[in-house]
């Protein structure tokens, strides 16, 4: 169906579009996790977390020529195959040519322009932060964005992309895929990289303070969702 704003504090709130549009490099992408927040990682928390995304990469290059994870692969490039997603990706790249897509295009580049501007790294603790003055700045032109999104709803491209996703998941590749995926995650090789992948979640639960996030009920699950969103790159 057609992409549409999720919460206020969420991972999806510009990140995955403002990358995609170029207003923020992936580097950018992969060390900023971006939002109006603070993120401190000290120097033994991060050792710890790299050791255990090191671990999950060396599960992952253990398995990769095992029997659940070939047939895994081989149904997603079958189903990626499909004419059902060409069709999807040419309605995708119809839309975003689009007046309707340009629209929302600039509205996201407006945001990432914010981002770009404001977001700094403390040297000495290697915190990011953003400038207070820009969040409401940026809470402006999310409001932009969640306009743009709201006037889409009900509209023929919504309508459009959510037939092209019903035709897609009702392929018989799509089906194949579902079936490999569950009998992949009760593997052996499911159950290791789960258990690599859940010390990863600890191992960055006890170590990243989050601060400067509002003060609501939500807040837990915020947290979590920026957690879920960090990207640990190892060399």
């Amino acid at each position: 169906s057609f992409p549409t704003r999720r919460s206020p504090i969420s991972e999806m709130k510009f990140a995955t579009l403002a990358l995609f549009l170029g207003a923020i490099s992936a580097q950018e992408y992969d060390e900023e996790l971006i939002n109006e927040i603070k993120i401190q990682v000290s120097k033994a928390g991060q050792a710890a977390i790299e050791k255990e995304a090191r671990d999950v990469k060396q599960t992952m290059k253990k398995i990769e020529h095992s029997r659940p994870v070939r047939n895994l692969g081989a149904s997603a490039k079958r189903f990626l195959k499909t004419k059902e997603v060409h069709e999807y990706e040419v309605l995708d790249k119809k839309f975003w040519a689009s007046k309707a897509g340009q629209n929302l295009k600039r509205e996201w580049m407006d945001v990432g322009k914010v981002l770009k501007e404001h977001i700094h790294e403390d040297k000495k603790t290697g915190a990011l932060h953003m400038d207070n003055e820009a969040v409401d700045d940026l809470s402006d032109e999310l409001d932009d964005v969640e306009g743009q999104y709201k006037h889409l709803e009900g509209s023929k491209w919504d309508k459009a992309y959510q037939a092209a996703t019903k035709k897609a998941f009702a392929t018989k590749q799509f089906a194949a895929l579902k079936r490999r995926a569950a009998t992949f995650k009760g593997s052996n090789e499911g159950k290791m990289l789960h258990k690599e992948m859940k010390e990863l979640k600890m191992a960055i639960q006890k170590n990243l303070k989050v601060t400067d996030l509002e003060s609501d009920s939500s807040d837990e699950e915020d947290i979590e969702s920026a957690e879920d969103m960090l990207k640990i790159t190892t060399t």
